[in-house]
């Protein structure tokens, strides 16, 4: 990652370092090292977003943590507790004429706790919170946690198939494999719900699906792959 770019993706596997480059990027926004503008910048001014609750977690506190090893070296001037990141970070600072004074650093490190590193749905949800009046919603909405969202599938695809028994291809797909699974075995709902999860993760519809086998042998390829 380099270059002065106002938005940046990172992708890549696990283990790769994504966290501390993400962090080190944040660092530099923070400190208005990255766009040449040498001006530090509020918490609330940089949207940082990921994945999941623990990847946002993780990635608060290791600049909280960074943000307190530069606070202690700057109050002090013992910068032998710093690594490369924090030590480079000091540098390019005063070689750009950052200030960091030690009321400065302490007031950054205490509103990371409130600024928006956040996942998409925590973002969405805020911006939501922030306009409900506008969006015709109760500023007391909750999100869905994951075990909720896959009852509310489950049912929903259940209702769905039930619906569509007067359907003499759905009727018998029904009474060739069961309806709903028990253990390891998935019945024709959770299939319905995996395939229907695995479309959304990959933004496509079910018009874009293409039938792997003709209609007349639809129901065999299904109860080979169950």
């Amino acid at each position: 990652m380099s270059g002065a770019l106002p938005s940046q993706v990172v992708v890549a596997g696990a283990g790769t370092g994504k966290t501390y480059a993400l962090v080190k990027r944040y660092l530099e926004a923070l400190f208005g090292l990255d766009l040449g503008d040498v001006w530090p910048r509020a918490p609330d001014r940089i949207l940082a977003i990921t994945f999941t609750d623990k990847a946002a977690s993780e990635m608060r506190a290791r600049v909280q943590r960074r943000l307190a090893a530069l606070l202690f070296a700057v109050r002090t001037g013992d910068t032998s507790g710093l690594d490369e990141l924090e030590r480079d970070l000091l540098a390019r600072a005063a070689a750009g004429g950052v200030a960091l004074p030690v009321a400065l650093l302490e007031a950054l490190r205490r509103s990371i706790s409130t600024a928006p590193l956040l996942t998409f749905h925590a973002f969405c949800a805020r911006l939501l919170r922030e306009h409900a009046i506008a969006a015709g919603l109760d500023p007391g909405f909750a999100l869905l946690e994951p075990d909720d969202e896959r009852r509310l599938l489950l049912e929903t695809a259940e209702a769905a198939v039930l619906d569509a028994l007067p359907d003499a291809t759905v009727a018998e797909l029904c009474a060739r494999i069961s309806l709903r699974g028990f253990g390891d075995h998935a019945g024709l709902v959770e299939c319905l719900v995996d395939v229907y999860q695995t479309l959304g993760e990959r933004g496509l519809s079910a018009d874009a699906l293409a039938l792997a086998a003709p209609p007349e042998h639809a129901l065999e390829a299904v109860e080979q792959r169950l």
